[in-house]
C-alpha cells in the first residue's frame, strides 16, 4: 500500500462495519452507497461479519465481486449447523459446535495470502482476546504482516458456533464481544458506522439445549445494540443502521431474495445517513 495514497484525496471517510451474522450484506449495501454518493474509504475496520467485508474490501475486492461471493455462498457449507451427537462432542472437545475448517477455506480461497501491509487503504480488525479480557486488534500498523484470512477468522469465531482460536497462547473470539462497531478506532474526521440489526433465531415447539442456548446468546449479543449504537453516536460518527427484524442473524437456509434485500437495505440505510454531509465536489 503506498502510504500517502490517499493523503490528499478529497472527501474522505473512514467507515467501522458492525458484527452481523450472515446479515453482512448490509454492508456490501452500505459500502456501494458510498461509493456511489463519491466518497473515498480512506480508511476501514470491521468487527465479526463485518470483518469479512472490511477485509474484502480493503484486499482489493469491488462491489460487484463481494455481491456475487454472498449471493453465491453456501452458508451451510460454511456455518454446518446441525445439532448431532457429533455437535455436542464437538462442543466439548473444542468449545465450538461446528468446524471453522469451512470458512478457513473459504476466507484463504477469496482473501488469499494478502496482509495487513498490502492492503489498498488502512485496514483494522477487531477480535475478543479472552484471555487478555481485551480487544485484540489486526491492522496496518499494528499487524503489518499478518494474513488478512488468520485475523478475520478470529474475529468471526462467534462462541459456540466456532472453537476459540488459539494464537500466542490466547484464546481469541468474535469482536463484538467487546467493541462490536469499532468506530472508536478511525482517524478520519469524517467517519461513518455501519451497524446491522437482526433477531434471534425462532424457536419451533421445545427446542434442545444446544439450540436454546444458541438462541440465547444471539439475544444477549442483539440486547446490546441499543447500547452499542448509542456509543456510536456519541463518539461524533454519522451512524447508519439497517434493521433487519425478521431475519434471525444465523439463518444458514437464508434466501438469495433475502440476501439481495440485506444489500439494498445497507444501501438505503448508509444513503440516507450521508445526507448529513455536504455532497462531494464532482
Amino acid at each position: 500500500m503506498a502510504d500517502n495514497y490517499w493523503a490528499d484525496m478529497p472527501d474522505r471517510i473512514g467507515v467501522a462495519l458492525s458484527g452481523s451474522g450472515l446479515l453482512l450484506g448490509v454492508h456490501i449495501g452500505a459500502l456501494k452507497a458510498v461509493e456511489q454518493a463519491g466518497f473515498i474509504v480512506a480508511e476501514i475496520a470491521g468487527t465479526s461479519g463485518g470483518a469479512v467485508i472490511a477485509a474484502s474490501y480493503a484486499a482489493g475486492l469491488d462491489i460487484a465481486a463481494m455481491e456475487k461471493l454472498y449471493l453465491e455462498a453456501d452458508f451451510h457449507k460454511l456455518v454446518p449447523m446441525r445439532f448431532y451427537a457429533i455437535a455436542m462432542i464437538r462442543l466439548l472437545l473444542t468449545k465450538g459446535l461446528v468446524s471453522p475448517a469451512p470458512l478457513e477455506a473459504w476466507l484463504r480461497g477469496h482473501l488469499g495470502t494478502t496482509t495487513f501491509h498490502a492492503t489498498r487503504m488502512p485496514c483494522t480488525i477487531v477480535a475478543s482476546n479472552v484471555t487478555a479480557e481485551a480487544s485484540e486488534l489486526w491492522s496496518t500498523t499494528v499487524t503489518p504482516f499478518a494474513p488478512l484470512w488468520q485475523a478475520v477468522l478470529a474475529s468471526a469465531a462467534f462462541p459456540l458456533v466456532f472453537p476459540p482460536v488459539r494464537l500466542h497462547g490466547a484464546l481469541l473470539q468474535d469482536g463484538g464481544l467487546y467493541d462490536d462497531i469499532p468506530v472508536d478506532l478511525l482517524t478520519e474526521s469524517k467517519r461513518l458506522a455501519v451497524m446491522v440489526g437482526g433477531k434471534p433465531r425462532p424457536l419451533n415447539g421445545t427446542p434442545g439445549l444446544l439450540g436454546l442456548l444458541l438462541r440465547d446468546i444471539e439475544t444477549l449479543f442483539l440486547a446490546n445494540n441499543a447500547h452499542v449504537l448509542a456509543g456510536a453516536e456519541r463518539s461524533g460518527a454519522v451512524v447508519a443502521y439497517a434493521e433487519c427484524a425478521d431475519i434471525p442473524i444465523f439463518d444458514t437456509g437464508i434466501t438469495v431474495a433475502t440476501r439481495q434485500h440485506l444489500i439494498e437495505a445497507g444501501f438505503a440505510a448508509t444513503a440516507e445517513a450521508l445526507k448529513v454531509w455536504s455532497v462531494p465536489s464532482a
